[in-house]
């Protein structure tokens, strides 16, 4: 299950580290020990962990400096670090979170070893193409899916009061819906919902190649060892039961967002999968499936638009344009397309050509945008047809709308042996289609 990825503990307790080696080796993981926070660092020199469990309260040092070490360096500041300690009090939790942990752990009555298991698991970073933690913004999209209306009201105002752009969904269907159209950055999710429960929600987001990234937090009246097994199973990035401290549960939002972004798997404008995501589905898809078709689209003109309007109106096309794309891909009928934002005005999207004809996809594409566009324009530019970009000495350049320039590329322009093959043949479809 686990390819041999690398697992350093750092705990001083002898039998509890000895039994957690034996329980992570038994699962699949290369497992190192360290008993000190020195050790620790030095073990972190010589060898690069891919993630660490630490605990906070070690032999002669503070397992809170330690975190600080890792971080403070360019090595190991991108490696996910879990705290499992005793120390089990409200500050202990926030200050470990709040310092950037990607969990934090209590040792009482009732740990539970799978569990833990399986939040490292679910922490594995899936590439090491990582940028440093404090290049990454803070805030994004979050949804929220809870029927219960006082809370759900409750974390709107809350995240809202904390940046975050909040969607509420009271019903399953509903936040699968909501998911695939507002692409949100994080997932906070209740079990008991109306009409079907949040595990099955939770089972269906990770299906769709769209979802399947968004980082998700169960936060649920069901404290059971059974219900926490099964929704970290599914993928969910955590598992918090109410009664819950709202603090808490900032932190974990904002460390699971991080860890996506950091990890390269989502656009921080988009919320599209992204880098190395789509570089990996590109090269699977063309080298192990047949009748497959690639859209390689880019939004013309956005640079100008950006010149003239601000680089944040720029970010509300990208924003827009993801919508559209997704949306006009669900009405044909295409459930299992990809959809990814390669970077910058670049989109890409992936079918099969024997359920949609990627021709008329395309054409279909650059219909809607060209009528929806004008929206981001003031009335005077929209109707005139054009922008007007004026230079030092008052003359006029006049540059057109933006719209969508899209190559289409099938197996058949193939075969190609590798992604760096793929896309070049994509981009040079699209200059031709120009």
């Amino acid at each position: 299950m686990v390819d041999k990825s690398l697992l350093l503990i750092v705990e001083s307790d002898a039998d509890f580290y000895r039994m957690l080696r034996t329980y992570f080796r038994e699962q699949g993981y290369e497992v190192i020990v360290a008993q000190s926070g020195k050790d620790a660092l030095e073990m972190c020199r010589l060898r690069m962990p891919d993630i660490i469990i630490l605990n906070a309260r070690l032999s002669g040092a503070s397992g809170y400096d330690v975190f600080r070490s890792l971080q403070g360096s360019a090595r190991t500041g991108r490696v996910p670090v879990v705290f499992l300690t005793q120390a089990d009090e409200r500050p202990d939790k926030l200050r470990g979170l709040g310092l950037g942990a990607d969990d934090y752990i209590a040792i009482d009555e009732s740990f539970d070893v799978e569990e833990l298991g399986l939040r490292v698991r679910n922490k594995l970073p899936r590439t090491r193409a990582r940028p440093p933690r404090e290049t990454l913004p803070a805030g994004g999209r979050l949804l929220v899916v809870e029927d219960e209306a006082d809370i759900a009201e409750m974390l709107r105002i809350y995240f809202q009061s904390r940046g975050y752009e909040v969607g509420v969904a009271g019903r399953g269907e509903e936040a699968i819906e909501m998911c695939r159209r507002l692409l949100p950055h994080a997932v906070i999710l209740d079990i008991i919902l109306p009409d079907m429960d949040g595990y099955e929600v939770c089972r269906r987001l990770r299906h769709d190649i769209r979802t399947s990234h968004t980082p998700i937090i169960f936060l649920t009246q069901r404290d059971e060892r059974s219900d926490k097994i099964q929704g970290l199973e599914l993928g969910a990035d955590d598992y918090i039961t109410k009664p819950f401290d709202v603090e808490e549960l900032r932190f974990r939002v904002k460390n699971s967002t991080v860890r996506a972004q950091m990890e390269n798997r989502t656009d921080p404008t988009t919320g599209l999968p992204s880098g190395r995501l789509v570089e990996s589905y590109l090269q699977d898809l063309c080298l192990r499936h047949t009748g497959w078709a690639i859209l390689y689209i880019g939004v013309r003109g956005l640079y100008g638009f950006r010149e003239r309007y601000s680089a944040v109106a720029g970010d509300e096309v990208l924003r827009f344009t993801a919508t559209l794309l997704g949306r006009v891909v669900d009405m044909a009928g295409t459930s299992d397309a990809f959809l990814g934002h390669v970077g910058g005005s670049d989109f890409v999207i992936t079918t099969n050509r024997d359920t949609v004809d990627p021709a008329v996809l395309a054409k279909e594409l650059e219909d809607r945008f060209a009528e929806q566009v004008g929206l981001h324009y003031d009335r005077q530019t929209r109707k005139q047809g054009y922008l007007s970009v004026f230079d030092e000495a008052g003359n006029e350049t006049r540059v057109d709308l933006m719209s969508l320039s899209i190559g289409v590329l099938t197996e058949d322009d193939g075969p190609f042996n590798n992604i760096r093959e793929i896309s070049e043949a994509a981009a040079e479809a699209r200059r031709r289609s120009n």
